[in-house]
């Protein structure tokens, strides 16, 4: 016969159970991790200069993995990205990628870098200052149908950096997330704004049905990812070394050296 303190005690785990169960029901899955943001700024305590100096550091460091620009940050990132500071920190950037870079004797037609295209290659400034340098709504067919225009200008210390890795026998390689249907204003445009000499260009696909012999591989993925261009440059032969882009995170292989130049108006 079941003492009535045992009883109690399983009666009393059960209810603890049931509770911790509840509670774990409640927190999972509440929050999207790309719907972080930073908490609004409280007057009392922090002045806007400083509240915006926490938001740059957040993107900087990767802990916002999305977002848009605080309105009352708006003046703060037109004024940094417009300014001599944003060029001094990709200065900075790519000064610190090529001493990685100079670690290595690079093997012709071997070793690559990879480029991310908007945002390291080419500046969305122009585009963000339209949409309150990121505080605006943001689309991607009205982003689509500005970079259709090909009018990206070159961030000049990252082609200077791109331009002397060329010259020391790496081969350059750049992934984008525009649409292949972008692919030829794409290249006029990076042609136009200094850059060529590439080896490739990978772009966002969409779907789309291949046969290699009798395997069909369908459905493939509609955003060629850093990691499937890493992937494709390692079967085609090629070490990739390092990696220069305006993400925290890429998806790609963690292990490559990457390099990032800053970017608050928008993380596309």
């Amino acid at each position: 016969m079941v003492s009535f303190l045992a009883l109690a005690r399983f009666l009393l785990v059960l209810l603890l159970s049931s509770f911790d169960l509840a509670f774990s029901i409640e927190l999972a899955g509440v929050l999207n991790p790309e719907d972080i943001s930073l908490p609004p700024r409280d007057p009392r305590s922090q002045s806007v200069d400083s509240y915006c100096r926490s938001f740059q550091f957040s993107v900087a460091s990767g802990n916002l993995l999305s977002w848009r620009v605080p309105a009352e940050c708006v003046p703060y990132v037109r004024s940094y990205t417009t300014g001599p500071q944003y060029q001094a920190d990709v200065q900075a950037a790519t000064s610190l990628a090529l001493q990685q870079a100079q670690t290595f004797c690079a093997r012709p037609g071997i070793d690559a870098w990879l480029f991310d295209v908007d945002g390291t290659l080419l500046s969305t400034t122009p585009y963000f200052a339209t949409k309150q340098f990121g505080a605006g709504s943001y689309n991607d067919t009205d982003f689509n149908l500005w970079a259709a225009r090909g009018v990206a200008p070159a961030i000049v210390p990252v082609r200077t950096f791109y331009r002397t890795l060329l010259r020391t026998n790496w081969t350059v390689f750049l992934v984008s997330t525009r649409p292949e249907s972008l692919r030829r204003a794409t290249v006029r445009n990076l042609l136009r704004a200094g850059y060529r000499g590439w080896k490739r260009l990978f772009m966002r696909r969409p779907l789309f049905q291949t046969q290699d012999e009798n395997l069909v591989e369908i459905k493939k993925a509609n955003k060629l990812s850093r990691g499937s261009a890493e992937k494709s440059m390692k079967d085609a032969g090629y070490d990739t070394k390092g990696a220069t882009s305006n993400k925290q995170d890429t998806g790609g292989d963690k292990s490559i050296p990457q390099s990032q130049v800053p970017d608050l108006s928008g993380n596309k």
